[in-house]
């Protein structure tokens, strides 16, 4: 009975360690994903003056971009075949979604910046 005991206490403590590793893992990439989008958003904003519900909106827009662009990375990794029309795809959402935050003129700028 002890022995059972003192093997159920072991997988438990194991399992406990191993989801916090997996839990720590990705809050560090979460942080990873929304520091790149501050940073994006950021330099954006310095080349392109909007106001703070454009800079929220522009901000969300990237965070989703290096979200998809995290996931679509890290299923090459694991072996997975992505193209690159997946990744292509990802970055014409985003030019979308800031087309439709962007005035005309702010825009145009935006696309000059990425040529």
């Amino acid at each position: 009975m002890m022995k059972k005991l003192i093997t159920l206490s072991f997988f438990t403590l194991a399992l406990f360690l191993t989801t916090s590793t997996t839990n720590g893992q990705n809050a560090q990439d979460n942080m990873e994903i929304n520091q790149a989008a501050f940073e994006k958003t950021e330099a954006l904003r310095k080349l392109i003056k909007f106001n703070t519900n454009v800079q929220d909106d522009v901000y969300q827009a990237y965070r989703l971009y290096e979200l998809k662009m995290y996931n679509i990375n890290t299923l090459a990794e694991n072996g997975t075949n992505v193209s690159d029309d997946d990744k292509t795809k990802v970055k014409a959402n985003l030019t979308q979604k800031l087309k439709a935050l962007f005035t005309e003129e702010q825009f145009d700028v935006y696309q000059s910046l990425q040529d």
